[in-house]
């Protein structure tokens, strides 16, 4: 009887050794590994609800997701991308539809930053142990952004140039010229916009100045909801 007491005494001591060993395993497991959290909230001009597409590169393995963005004041919508080793960097990154920029990414531990760019929508991340949450916001782009303007004599006329670096919802614009204080529009039409999301060039002769008086030209951008915008001045002597 002692025997067989003994005997059941250590295979209960075995198995709970083995429980114990397992769940030792399971911990280190765990502990080793890290799972991407990717987050998607709507900004400025974004509807809730509009689907996103990102490629996650990690581990010579290329995945792509579709995230629906969420209402920024509960963190967006988000989805639970693969597990990967602690100490492996994942690149995210996100498709950006046609008049959509990124207006910031942020990172939440265990993940670590390496390199982020929002212009292309592109970060790099080191993954920690337990969920790493990526967030992305977007807003819609609206308007002009005038990347070179410039004006310079041309003979007896004055020539205006100007470069975009975006123009989504563009209607064109005008040029106004000034000697003073007031300013008068020496363009008699619109200048139509080529409503090129990578920019175009604009020139625009004036051949109404007078050689050797100096000016000041500025360029005024309207827009499709009735806003508008005002770049310059630039001076010509």
């Amino acid at each position: 009887m002692i025997d067989l007491a003994r005997k059941t005494v250590l295979g209960v001591f075995l198995v709970v050794s083995l429980i114990f060993a397992v769940g030792l395993v399971r911990d280190a497991a765990a502990q080793d590994t890290g799972q991407l959290k990717i987050c998607k909230a709507a900004g400025v001009g974004v509807a809730v609800g509009t689907n996103f597409t990102f490629i996650v590169t990690g581990a010579n393995e290329t995945v792509t997701f579709t995230v629906p963005a969420g209402p920024p004041e509960q963190g967006g919508s988000c989805v639970l991308d693969g597990i990967f080793d602690v100490g492996t960097d994942v690149t995210v990154q996100e498709t950006l539809p046609i008049g959509v920029e990124v207006t910031a990414i942020v990172v939440f531990a265990p993940a670590t930053l390496k390199s982020v760019n929002e212009s292309t929508g592109t970060l790099v991340v080191t993954i920690g142990s337990g969920i790493n949450e990526v967030r992305f916001v977007n807003s819609a782009t609206t308007g002009v952004r005038v990347s070179r303007f410039a004006a310079a004599r041309s003979g007896r006329d004055v020539l205006v140039r100007w470069r975009t670096g975006t123009e989504v919802d563009l209607l064109g614009f005008q040029a106004y010229r000034s000697r003073g204080h007031s300013w008068r529009r020496v363009t008699h039409s619109l200048i139509a916009a080529r409503g090129s999301v990578s920019g175009a060039s604009y020139r625009f002769l004036d051949r109404t100045a007078r050689r050797g008086v100096p000016y000041r030209y500025r360029i005024k951008a309207l827009n499709r909801d009735g806003t508008t915008s005002w770049f310059g001045p630039v001076r010509v002597t």
